[in-house]
């Protein structure tokens, strides 16, 4: 990547009220000729909340169980040289961690991506679609690939989560929630990429759903990915009902409007997708101004996100179960 990205931290200071870390990422690293990467937290699938630790990890290439990470993608346009390379590179990424096929891989790995720039192709076996600003997507232990159709570079926020299992035995087949009422303004696209009843990974659904919402969850802090239900459910965040493991949320605030989100028993790691917004976390004097591919994380704070402008901001973010 070309500039560092910012990363505002809230973490307990020694009274155990919060303190706000304003840093940049180091320079990222290429996972492969054509994607790079900007880690931002690793941490237990359970987070510590009175730590005030900067758990930015260092070329961990996918969490183990009971892990997660979180990162910044960017994805380049390849050559016809760079993707018989990149193939190769795969290959060899993957050889103690997962499986290959040709560009594709898998892990045992609960994924939740958020494209927050550009546009990008996600591949299955036999199948592909393609992502652009503002769509988010679920891959849960499937066998998956990316690749940039443009000739601009793309970029993709993700948080990785060390699974069970593959998912490929005992799921079932699902009805997905439906699509929001015609006329709804507030929609985003949501893809599920996962296995069938016969254990055939593929993209299980593919579809607008309604704003504010969590797209996923999981059954705990070491998920299966076993699809047994549609485990998207309406606005829950200013409910304070945020999920018990660990909860894909979305989120959009007003033209100078607010959200508030009860995550004082969490840990957030998260991105703004669109806009701008004001982050301010309870007990602490400061405030963050947040633009567009700013990324965040709150250790265990109620915190509040404001519209400064008549623009809409559109924010997503991975919450984790805390202990103290």
């Amino acid at each position: 990547m070309s500039q560092r990205s910012r990363r505002v931290l809230f973490v307990p200071g020694a009274d155990g009220a919060p303190r706000l870390v304003d840093s940049r990422l180091a320079l990222g690293f290429d996972i492969v000729p054509t994607v790079s990467c900007e880690e931002l937290w690793e941490s237990p699938s359970v987070g510590d909340l009175t730590s005030a630790v900067d758990r930015a990890p260092t070329t961990v290439a996918f969490p183990q169980p009971g892990q997660v990470i979180a990162r910044l993608l960017e994805f380049r346009p390849a050559s016809a040289d760079e993707v018989a390379s990149e193939q190769a590179a795969v290959e060899d990424l993957m050889a103690d961690s997962g499986a290959t096929r040709g560009d594709l891989h898998r892990t045992q790995t609960s994924d939740f991506f958020s494209v927050v720039a550009g546009e990008v192709t996600l591949k299955a076996d036999g199948e592909e679609v393609r992502l652009s600003e503002g769509d988010f997507a679920i891959c849960l232990g499937a066998m998956h690939g990316w690749s940039c159709h443009t000739s601009s570079s793309a970029r993709v926020f993700a948080v990785l989560t060390g699974a069970r299992d593959y998912g490929d035995t005992d799921s079932v087949d699902i009805e997905f929630a439906g699509s929001p009422p015609a006329g709804r303004s507030r929609t985003a696209r949501r893809v599920v990429l996962g296995h069938d009843s016969t254990g055939t990974a593929r993209i299980l659904d593919d579809r607008a759903v309604a704003l504010s919402s969590r797209l996923w969850d999981t059954d705990g802090p070491v998920p299966t990915n076993r699809v047994t239900r549609d485990r998207w459910a309406p606005s829950t965040t200013e409910s304070g009902a945020l999920s018990r493991a660990q909860g894909f949320e979305v989120v959009a605030v007003n033209g100078a409007g607010s959200a508030r989100v009860s995550g004082r028993n969490h840990t957030l790691i998260g991105i703004v997708i669109r806009g701008k917004v004001a982050l301010t976390v309870d007990r602490c004097a400061e405030e963050a101004a947040l633009a567009c591919g700013d990324m965040f994380v709150l250790n265990g704070f109620d915190a509040t996100f404001s519209c400064p402008s008549d623009k809409p901001a559109l924010v997503s973010f991975v919450s984790l179960s805390g202990q103290r």
